[in-house]
């Protein structure tokens, strides 16, 4: 049964807040990958590395000659300092299915050397889940490598596990696996770290020993071969403190530094979020290792937590020494938020840290504070959990997305990160220079409140109205990114309901009376690109772009349940308005609506051609792309005056929808101009063409009927399955003209065509149900 560890909740025990207060800590949520005998135990690991200090007399390595953090997204970091003057790296990796290997001349060589898989999880079996904390040795003229591995079929059967290799380089030759380095009885056991001391080596671990209550325990042994013990294994260290039992009684992670005629064996304690930390025991170097009576226990712990430089949780770490060959380092992983969305198992983002181990007058090791993260440069990654957002699916989480947003843009431009989880969020604005990114598994949930969605002048329906700001808005910005894969998620069913309720009172009930959020707006903005991401259930339109130029659309997948789909259907969820937009391309994008697929658009009412606020909407190219459902694939209005040149090329229609929808409103000047359908396949239902009148909410304001034209509309290369020709009509006056079908093979459901006065209508090689089809 999994331990309840493994699901920790926001909340530590009353007497958790006050213990930590005292270090400036902050308890929250923690992140665990430990399992205990009788189930799971979560823990984020810490691992440590013996030190042989070489007495070279150059100056002291700086913490700030390293970068911070050295290596991102390896926890449990191990680093060997070998004899051929070279560092070796392993560390857990997010995936914990392959155990890796880096090698560099430099500690901060290792950030950006070459990473090697030596060794990967087995399929079935032992060693076949959860790779945990390796650490590399060499002795007796080979390498080995010590690592924690379940079980595939029972994961959290984590026992210790051992790999040789002869070769001289460990990244030539084999790795043979030396099988499970058995400790005295089969329980939850891992961490296994080695030190030699007198002459005889000694492996450390820690364990869940049947009998003794909490989680696990530090034990010792003697080393017979390097896959054996040579005695019995002593308990040194159980969890007594209330720092070691915050959340989880955990000893874990041990590792030995010695110096100054004394042994350090520092160890990680507690649950692995913000209250995981470090103690530390200490013998003489004269002492018996394997005498508990030997070792002194500090009683508080030696590095923890820090608010002020935002690292939380310093963790499994190791020891190593500098390239002066005097000063020693702490080489441990922790992350720079506190809180984990979503199972802490998945978070990636416990990194490895490096700096210096400072020595006091007694000959006690101080380990300071953790560093502060390096400052981010312009174009680094800002993760909006950084920030505090939690991805539970129930946090608002505005401000903290909004913070992270403003410091990307103070930092001078980056990429705001929401990672895997759901993370709730009333109205957020877009910075200049900041990309907005959606990881994997990650959903931006829009709250279903719309007092989180501020009311302010917008553009809405071809005016500027007082109304509900967008999930996601920008305003005057260059250099707009919104990237997948993740998905913006409406989550649009409560202002549905409450159109629809509406609507029942007073069936004339217009859209701006129910007050509804859209999911993306974009105010007069330039060099604009939202690619890979998912779009689902906004409350009112998906994406709204006004007077935007040089856009590119891609990859998108757009869907708000229509008649068929869904308990509550969608009203006026447009996929894709252009509102006043010019030079923009929609490619490979999947849309299924209720309302208009790409609705292009501009204003309205009978002076709407003096409008200076709503220029042309032109030069747009739809390609490549899929449409479900909706009321119209491309369609112009309810609010337009002038579009002219859009291509729709290669794209397929699956579903009930209109191919070609014009809106001719009576109260609107208008002029649509050369649209170009071409490489089209059909396999639905709706119309071709659906050109005709609109009447909703229509007002001549006193005025006469104003012009409106059609010039120029091509169907080229056009098959497939649907349902109707359609209507080809305007409303008294209106100009239609140049109509052009070519390539145009069908099988229609209905052989209806209501056809008004059309000049220029022609039709080119034209089969309709095995018909020739003359105009």
């Amino acid at each position: 049964m999994p331990h309840p560890r493994l699901n920790e909740g926001t909340h530590p025990a009353p007497w958790a807040a006050s213990l930590l207060a005292p270090r400036n800590s902050r308890i929250i949520r923690g992140v665990s990958k430990l399992t205990a005998h009788q189930g799971m135990i979560s823990r984020t690991c810490f691992l440590v590395l013996c030190i042989l200090c070489v007495p070279w007399a150059t100056p002291v390595a700086r913490a700030a000659d390293y970068p911070n953090p050295l290596v991102r997204q390896r926890a449990d970091p191990h680093i060997l300092r070998h004899t051929d003057g070279q560092y070796y790296f392993m560390g857990t990796v997010p995936e914990y299915d392959r155990l890796i290997l880096r090698r560099a001349p430099t500690i901060a060589d290792l950030a950006t050397a070459e990473e090697k898989v030596i060794w990967r999880k087995h399929a079935t079996g032992i060693m076949g889940a959860h790779i945990w904390a390796p650490e590399i040795y060499h002795f007796d003229g080979k390498w080995y490598v010590y690592f924690a591995a379940g079980e595939a079929e029972k994961i959290w059967n984590i026992r210790i596990y051992v790999l040789e290799n002869a070769s001289a380089d460990p990244f030539q030759g084999e790795w043979i696996e030396r099988g499970q380095l058995k400790t005295g009885w089969e329980s939850f056991a891992l961490d296994a770290s080695v030190f030699e001391h007198r002459g005889q080596r000694y492996l450390l671990w820690a364990q869940q020993q049947p009998g003794i209550k909490g989680n696990t325990n530090l034990y010792i042994a003697p080393l017979a071969t390097p896959t054996t013990l040579g005695g019995p294994a002593v308990l040194l260290s159980k969890p007594e403190f209330p720092w070691e039992q915050v959340r989880y009684a955990v000893n874990e992670g041990p590792m030995m530094l010695r110096k100054n005629g004394r042994l350090f064996l520092t160890y990680s304690a507690a649950g692995t979020g913000p209250e995981y930390c470090v103690g530390m025991l200490t013998a003489s170097e004269d002492a018996d290792l394997l005498d508990p009576k030997s070792w002194t226990k500090s009683p508080e712990p030696v590095f923890v937590t820090s608010e002020a430089n935002k690292i939380y949780g310093p963790g499994h770490h190791c020891f190593t020494v500098a390239e002066d060959g005097v000063t020693d380092l702490i080489v441990y992983h922790a992350r720079s938020y506190p809180q984990v969305a979503g199972d802490p198992l998945k978070d990636p983002n416990r990194h490895t840290r490096v700096q210096a181990v400072r020595w006091r007058a007694d000959g006690t090791p101080d380990f300071g504070v953790p560093r502060p993260d390096d400052p981010v440069a312009a174009g680094g990654d800002f993760p909006i959990t950084a920030y505090g957002a939690l991805g539970d699916a129930r946090t608002l989480n505005t401000v903290q997305i909004q913070a992270a947003l403003d410091a990307a843009h103070a930092a001078g431009g980056g990429r705001v990160v929401i990672p895997q989880g759901t993370f709730k969020s009333g109205s957020i604005f877009l910075r200049p220079g900041v990309e907005l990114h959606l990881a994997e598994g990650a959903v931006l949930l829009g709250s279903n409140n719309i007092e989180h969605y501020p009311k302010q002048r917008t553009r809405i329906e071809g005016h500027f109205p007082e109304w509900r700001l967008a999930l996601v808005n920008g305003t005057n910005l260059t250099g707009v990114r919104i990237t997948g894969p993740g998905k913006l998620d409406g989550n649009g069913t409560l202002f549905w309901a409450a159109f629809w309720q509406r609507r029942k009172e007073n069936p004339q009930c217009t859209n701006l009376e129910v007050e509804r959020p859209r999911l993306v707006h974009l105010d007069t903005c330039t060099d604009v690109r939202i690619t890979g991401v998912v779009l689902r259930d906004s409350g009112f339109w998906n994406i709204h772009l006004y007077r935007c130029r040089d856009v590119l659309l891609e990859g998108l997948d757009i869907f708000s349940p229509g008649a068929r789909a869904g308990p509550v259907r969608a009203p006026s969820s447009d996929g894709i308005d252009l509102d006043s937009c010019r030079d923009v391309v929609i490619r490979r994008c999947k849309i299924a609506v209720d309302d208009d697929c790409i609705a292009l658009k501009g204003t309205k009412g009978p002076l709407a051609d003096r409008d200076e606020s709503s220029p042309p909407v032109e030069n747009i190219l739809v390609e490549d792309c899929t449409f479900g459902a909706g009321h119209g694939v491309v369609t112009c209005g309810s609010e337009a005056t002038v579009v002219r040149n859009v291509t729709v090329r290669n794209c397929t229609v699956a579903g009930k929808n209109n191919l070609v929808r014009l809106k001719l409103r009576p109260d609107t000047p208008q002029r649509y101009e050369n649209l170009v359908f071409e490489n089209i396949t059909l396999d639905g239902d709706g119309r071709i063409f659906d050109v005709a009148p609109w009447t909703q909410f229509f007002d001549l304001k006193g005025h006469p009927p104003p012009a409106r034209s059609v010039a120029g509309v091509t169907l080229r290369n056009v098959t497939g399955r649907y349902g109707t020709l359609g209507r080809l009509r305007g409303n008294e006056g209106d100009d239609l003209s140049g109509i052009r079908l070519e390539n145009v093979t069908l099988t229609l459901a209905d052989d209806k065509f209501e056809r008004g006065p059309v000049r220029d209508f022609t039709a080119t090689n034209v089969t309709l149900n095995g018909r020739s089809f003359t105009p």
